[in-house]
């Protein structure tokens, strides 16, 4: 029996290997996915500290956690982490972007659960909860 002949040429080994050594782009609905899981962790991990209270010192509400910096830069490193991508700049922008959609789905298709995440306060300890969740 014969052995089979190999096709590939340089050119194509070559590709193989560029395709190989570059970053891996994230899909939006890839980047979506992702912040609506962690918006879901977010929830989630405020819910399992404790009772979310309707105002307490330097409280921060849910929606303000979603839409912070701080929540976009950590979830920027996972994304960075998981994928590859050496792109900080490029990273962050869609992370923030992620999470303006999903902030704006929220307000367009769940009016009320929109303005509940806005009157619903964290303290300190269950933010500090919500962030441990995310790194």
């Amino acid at each position: 029996m014969a052995t089979p002949m190999n096709l590939t040429t340089s050119s194509d080994e070559e590709a193989q290997v560029h395709r190989s050594t570059q970053p891996k782009r994230l899909s939006p609905a890839m980047l979506f996915a992702g912040a609506a899981g962690v918006a879901a962790a977010v929830l989630l991990a405020c819910h399992a500290s404790g009772s979310m209270s309707r105002a307490a010192p330097q409280s921060m509400t849910v929606r303000a956690l979603l839409e912070s910096d701080e929540l976009a830069g950590v979830m920027t490193h996972n994304i960075m982490a998981f994928s590859g991508d050496a792109d900080q700049e490029h990273v962050q922008r869609r992370v923030v972007a992620g999470l303006g959609e999903i902030r704006d789905a929220i307000r367009e298709q769940q009016p009320a659960a929109h303005e509940k995440m806005g009157s619903l306060t964290l303290s300190p300890t269950q933010k500090q909860a919500a962030m441990r969740v995310l790194k």
